[in-house]
């Protein structure tokens, strides 16, 4: 089954750019995960991995990614250092580059802006690349290093 799961994921596509599991957990540096409210596409932070944690990765041919939420929506960048998980479809402001960051991961915008987390789970975009902007992939082992 294993194999299986690895041809297909090999044709499909979804394990490039160093991810080799098409539903991830992104966890930020508070310990928490990203979780977006299906009401209202609100992010807030979750204790655990659960459902509404689940953040669906699809790579692009040139190597970015898109992050789809378990409501179906995409994220994007949006002026003024803003995100949004309201995207129906992925175009240039819902693709990221993903840069490793030692055992961790960060998602650079198109305007070369990093997706951050805030203490209370809400993202933003950031100039400057630190701890606030390093994501730990979960579950281990979806993120090749």
């Amino acid at each position: 089954m294993k194999f299986f799961l690895a041809v297909v994921v090999a044709v499909l596509g979804v394990a490039s750019a160093g991810f080799k599991c098409e539903t991830i957990g992104l966890k930020s540096m508070y310990k928490k995960y990203i979780s977006v409210q299906p009401s209202n596409n609100k992010v807030v932070g979750a204790s655990e991995y659960k459902s509404w944690e689940q953040i669906k990765v699809t790579t692009q041919k040139d190597g970015k990614v898109s992050l789809k939420s378990h409501a179906g929506k995409f994220l994007a960048a949006i002026p003024n250092k803003r995100s949004a998980w309201n995207r129906v479809k992925a175009r240039q402001f819902a693709w990221f580059t993903v840069e490793r960051v030692g055992k961790n991961v960060a998602f650079k915008s198109a305007k070369g802006k990093y997706l951050s987390a805030k203490r209370d789970g809400s993202l933003v975009f950031s100039d400057t690349k630190g701890d606030s902007e390093q994501f730990q992939v979960y579950p281990d082992g979806c993120y090749k290093f």
